[in-house]
C-alpha cells in the first residue's frame, strides 16, 4: 500500500500552519525558560544569605544552572515538537482534520505561553 500524498494546492496551507506552530513553539521555549529562571531566582532570594552560608549551600549558583539546563532540555523539546508538527499536520490534511489538529496544537501552545506569564508574574510579585 502506498501512502497518500499531498496535492500541490495543499502545500501552502501545510507549510503556513507548520511555520506558525514552529514560531509559537520557539516562543513557548523562551517563555518557559524565563519562567523557570524567574522561579529559581525567587526561591534563591527568599532564603536569607546567612542561612545559605550556615548550611553551606548557595542558591545563587542554582539559578545559573537552572537557566543552562532549561536551554538544553527545552531546546530539545522545541526541536522535537517542530518535527512532530510535520507529521501531525500532514496526516491531518490527508484525513481532512487539519483545522481540529491546528486548533489543538495552537491551544496547547497558547496555554503554555499564558502559564509561563502567570509564573513570571507570581515570581516577580514574590520578590517584592
Amino acid at each position: 500500500m502506498s501512502e497518500p500524498k499531498l496535492k500541490p494546492r495543499q502545500f501552502l496551507p501545510f507549510y503556513g500552519l507548520w511555520l506558525i506552530s514552529a514560531a509559537l513553539s520557539i516562543a513557548d521555549w523562551l517563555m518557559l525558560r524565563a519562567a523557570l529562571t524567574a522561579i529559581a531566582a525567587a526561591v534563591a532570594n527568599s532564603v536569607p544569605i546567612e542561612r545559605q552560608i550556615s548550611g553551606q549551600w548557595y542558591l545563587r549558583w542554582a539559578v545559573g544552572a537552572v537557566d543552562k539546563f532549561a536551554w538544553l532540555i527545552l531546546g530539545i523539546i522545541a526541536v522535537l515538537s517542530v518535527m512532530s508538527f510535520e507529521f501531525i499536520y500532514r496526516t491531518g490534511l490527508i484525513r481532512g482534520k487539519i483545522k481540529r489538529r491546528f486548533a489543538s496544537v495552537t491551544g496547547i501552545q497558547v496555554g503554555l505561553l499564558l502559564l509561563s506569564q502567570v509564573a513570571i508574574w507570581i515570581a516577580a510579585s514574590a520578590v517584592r
